[in-house]
C-alpha cells in the first residue's frame, strides 16, 4: 500500500510540495533528492495514488494512524515562549508527562498497545498509534476521542478549563493517584532552582493558584503569600480535606491542579485523516535538531541531548552514536509492529451476512457501519419522609453531551469500540452508599452511578444529520425515570446486595443497544 499513501516536502527554497507517492524505497529516496527536500511530512493512505489525483474524480483518504500532538507552549500556565529554545527544553517533563497520559488513556480505555512517541525537534512531541483498529477510525471517531479526553470550551471564573467527570471513575479517576499527584508534587511543586517546573515559587504564582481555585472562602482564610510551594499545596489539600463541602471542594483543587498539567491536544492533528504528520528523523529548520523516536520513559529523554543534522554530517562522535541508537530503537520498534497480534485485525469479518455480534474481546464487531447514539444511563435511589428506609431505584437516560445532544451522535465502523466505555467491575459499594444516604436524606434523589452505553441504529439509517435531529426530539423521553425496583432498607446486608443485583446491575451492565 505504499504508493497509495501520501508524502509531502518541504524543500530548502521554502517550498511546501503536497500529494507525492512513491511505490519503492528507491523511488522515495529519489524523490526527496530531486526535490532538495529540508523536512518530510507523511499523509494518509488514500483510495487512489496521490500523485494522480488530478486523474480521478474524486479521491478519499481511507486510513491514517491515530497521532496526538503535544506542545510546551500550549500549556497557558507555564507560560513558555515558543522561540526560546531553552525554556522549550525546561518544560519538557510537562509535555513527556503528557504523552504518558494519553499513551496509558490509549491502552487502557481504548485497548490500542502499539505506540510511538516521536519528539518534534523544538517545543514538543507526537504520540502515534499504529494499531490497525487505530488506522480505521474515521474523522468522527477520532473527533470523539479527542473531546473524550479534553476539558469543555467553558471556563470558570477564575479562568481556568471546566473539566466535568474527567476525574470521575467512569473517566480517569484512577489517573489522580498512579499519576497527576504524583507528578504534581514531585516535579510541578519543586523549585525551578531545584530543576522542578516551580508553578508556585512566587507570591504571585501562589496568588494566581488560588484565583484559579476559585473559593471565595479558600482565600480570605488560607494565607500563602509568606510560604513556599509545597506548603502552600499541603494548606490547600489539607482545607479541601476537612472543610464543610469537601467533595466540591477537592473537584475544585483537582480541576486547578489539571489547569497546570492536564496534556493539552492539537485537535486538528488528531480529528482529520488527511492530516500531515511529521516524519520521524525530519529535520526542525530551526533548531537544526533531528525528530527522534523516544524509545523508553518520555521522562528520561533529553531534548538537548538530541542530535543535530549537521554534528551527524560532520561526524561528531556523541551526535553520531544518539543518531545510531534512535535508528536501533524504532527499527526493533518496527520489528515488533509486524509482530503484533493488533496487526490480525481486519475490516472484513467471516461471519453470517448482516448479523452483527459482540466478540469476548468486548469489541463491537459489525457488518456494516451503523451511527450511534452516546448516551449514559444514570442510577438514583431516594426515600421519603414518611418512610425513609423504603428506597426506590430508578434509572434514566441522558446524551454524554447533555448541552448539545446532536454532538452525541457518531459513526462506529466494523472492529471500533465505542470510546466512551471501559471495562470495569459493577460497583456494588457505590449503591449501597447512596442508599445509605438516601434513609438519611428522604426525598432527596441520590445519584448512585453511571454507565456508558451505546445505541446502535438500523445499518440503513446512515444519514447523521437526520439521525441527530431524531435524537433531539427523543432526549426528553429518554430522561424519564425508569422503575428498577423498591427495596427495605431494613433487611440484612446479603439481602440488599442480593436485590441490587437482580434490579440494576443487568441494566448497568447493558454496554450497546441495537436499535
Amino acid at each position: 500500500m505504499l504508493e497509495y499513501r501520501e508524502v509531502a516536502v518541504e524543500t530548502n527554497d521554502d517550498r511546501y510540495i503536497r500529494w507525492l507517492s512513491v511505490c519503492s524505497p528507491v523511488d522515495l529516496r529519489n524523490t526527496l533528492a530531486s526535490k532538495g527536500t529540508c523536512k518530510v511530512h507523511v499523509g494518509a493512505i488514500f483510495d487512489h495514488q496521490p500523485r494522480h489525483r488530478k486523474k480521478v474524480a474524486t479521491i478519499q483518504a481511507i486510513q491514517r494512524e491515530l497521532v496526538f500532538d503535544i506542545d510546551a507552549n500550549d500549556y497557558v500556565n507555564t507560560g513558555v515562549d515558543s522561540n526560546d529554545i531553552g525554556e522549550c527544553d525546561r518544560a519538557w517533563p510537562i509535555v513527556a508527562f503528557g504523552m504518558i497520559v494519553v499513551e496509558t488513556i490509549m491502552r487502557e480505555k481504548f485497548g490500542f498497545s502499539n505506540m510511538l512517541t516521536v519528539y518534534s525537534g523544538r517545543r514538543g512531541a507526537h504520540l502515534t498509534v499504529y494499531d490497525a483498529r487505530a488506522c480505521e477510525l474515521t474523522n468522527e471517531a477520532r473527533g470523539a476521542i479527542v473531546s473524550y479526553m479534553q476539558p469543555s470550551d467553558k471556563r470558570t471564573a477564575g479562568g481556568r478549563p471546566v473539566y466535568g467527570d474527567i476525574m470521575s471513575g467512569a473517566f480517569f479517576g484512577s489517573l489522580w493517584d498512579t499519576h497527576i499527584l504524583p507528578f504534581w508534587e514531585s516535579y510541578c511543586l519543586k523549585s525551578r532552582d531545584d530543576g522542578g517546573a516551580g508553578f508556585l515559587d512566587s507570591p504571585i504564582d501562589r496568588d494566581y493558584f488560588m484565583e484559579l481555585l476559585g473559593i471565595d472562602h479558600a482565600k480570605q482564610t488560607l494565607t500563602v503569600s509568606t510560604l513556599n510551594g509545597e506548603q502552600t499545596w499541603a494548606l490547600v489539600w489539607k482545607y479541601a480535606r476537612q472543610c464543610k463541602y469537601k467533595e466540591g471542594t477537592t473537584i475544585n483543587v483537582k480541576d486547578t491542579v489539571l489547569s497546570y498539567v492536564w496534556p493539552v491536544l492539537d485537535a486538528n492533528v488528531s480529528k482529520q485523516r488527511n492530516h500531515l504528520n511529521k516524519a520521524w528523523f525530519s529535520l526542525h529548520p530551526k533548531t537544526g535538531r533531528l525528530c527522534v523516536p523516544i524509545i523508553g520513559h518520555p521522562g528520561k529523554f533529553d531534548p538537548s541531548a538530541c542530535p543535530r543534522l549537521d554534528e551527524v554530517v560532520a561526524g561528531n562522535p556523541t551526535h553520531c552514536k544518539a543518531f545510531q541508537d534512535a535508528v536501533s530503537g524504532f527499527t526493533k520498534f518496527v520489528d515488533l509492529l509486524a509482530q503484533s497480534r493488533s496487526e490480525e485485525w481486519t475490516h472484513t469479518l467471516t461471519q453470517k451476512r448482516g448479523r452483527d455480534h459482540d466478540d469476548d474481546g468486548g469489541y463491537i464487531l459489525m457488518h456494516t457501519s451503523r451511527l450511534c447514539y452516546n448516551v449514559q444511563r444514570v442510577f438514583c435511589v431516594m426515600s421519603s419522609t414518611a418512610e425513609p428506609n423504603h428506597l426506590k431505584f430508578t434509572w434514566h437516560t441522558i446524551p454524554t453531551t447533555e448541552e448539545h445532544p446532536g454532538d452525541s451522535v457518531s459513526r462506529i465502523y466494523a472492529g471500533c469500540y465505542p470510546p466512551y466505555r471501559s471495562h470495569r467491575n459493577f460497583p456494588m459499594h457505590k449503591f449501597l452508599e447512596a442508599a445509605t444516604q438516601a434513609t438519611r436524606t428522604p426525598n432527596t434523589e441520590i445519584e448512585c452511578d453511571r454507565a456508558y452505553t451505546c445505541l446502535l441504529l438500523h445499518p440503513r439509517n446512515q444519514d447523521r444529520e437526520r439521525a441527530a435531529q431524531r435524537f433531539k426530539r427523543v432526549c426528553p423521553m429518554l430522561t424519564s425515570p425508569n422503575i428498577a425496583g423498591e427495596l427495605n432498607f431494613k433487611c440484612s446486608g446479603s439481602s440488599k446486595e442480593t436485590f441490587i443485583k437482580n434490579a440494576v446491575q443487568s441494566v448497568w451492565e447493558v454496554t450497546h443497544v441495537f436499535l
